[in-house]
């Protein structure tokens, strides 16, 4: 019994801290779009050539969707905080967060942007699929980033 009320507590918790990632259906999407990248990069390791820029291409996808899930779930925790107590401190942890994860996309873009351009046709398509996304999150992290500069501000106004 006490495991099912633990199970269910667990759930319930999931449930609600993923609450802010489905207001934001662009990051969620993008992030849903990292996760169907990788499961395709994934079956061809086992075919190709280029299996290094493949594990490598794999690897980028994974450190972005963990980057977006783990900024999903701060924000989950951050709504469950009474508006009237957001602080200076939480607002610039948020906007730090995503500039990481814009910095780690830019890395990212930049070592797609390396690869030979001899390469099998399945891994070049899937380099470009990825160059598309990262820069399409880049996009919406610039966007989130200036909600979050507002917010930022009227934190200070209330002080």
């Amino acid at each position: 019994m006490k495991k099912i009320f633990y199970l269910i507590t667990i759930l319930i918790l999931l449930l609600y801290s993923n609450a802010y990632a489905m207001d934001n259906n662009q990051l969620l999407d993008m992030r849903n779009k990292f996760f169907d990248e990788s499961k395709d990069i994934k079956a061809l390791l086992r075919s190709s050539k280029n299996i290094v820029l493949l594990n490598n291409m794999w690897d980028a996808c994974i450190v972005t969707i963990t980057q977006l899930d783990a900024y999903f779930f701060m924000m989950g925790i951050f709504d469950a905080v009474n508006k009237d107590k957001w602080n200076e401190e939480a607002v610039t942890y948020l906007e730090l967060w995503l500039t990481k994860i814009k910095s780690t996309d830019e890395v990212n873009l930049k070592s797609l942007g390396l690869f030979p351009p001899d390469l099998e046709a399945g891994v070049l398509r899937h380099a470009q699929k990825l160059e598309g996304y990262f820069t399409d999150l880049n996009d919406m992290i610039d966007e989130n980033l200036s909600t979050i500069s507002k917010l930022k501000t009227s934190v200070k106004r209330n002080k």
